[in-house]
């Protein structure tokens, strides 16, 4: 497999134990697809998109260090993973109205 540089200095930003921690350190390409990036360090390694302020795997990267922006995407990445799980949970309270004989 071959890694394609995408930059040797970004800042990776996860939520872990309740704090939101950054890395700095090279993100690489390690396939064909945009979420095919893998975020190193000498401590770390994380899968994450290949673009910048993109999330994957519930992590997100920037050029420089931006915690207020880093926040924001997380925030906003959260509150559609909300909003995913409740169309869903919907779907499943449809489906036992329509398996109770109550299709309103």
């Amino acid at each position: 497999m071959v890694f394609k540089l995408i930059t040797d200095c970004g800042v990776l930003y996860s939520l872990w134990s309740g704090e939101l921690k950054s890395y700095t350190g090279k993100i690489e390409q390690v396939g064909k697809r945009p979420t095919d990036g893998l975020f190193t360090n000498k401590i770390k390694r994380f899968g994450c998109s290949i673009n910048p302020g993109e999330v994957s795997n519930a992590v997100v990267w920037l050029p420089i260090k931006d915690d207020e922006k880093a926040k924001n995407i997380l925030i906003e990445y959260e509150n559609n993973q909300i909003l995913k799980l409740n169309e869903k949970i919907e779907n499943h309270r449809h489906k036992i109205r329509l398996l109770q004989g109550d299709e309103s």
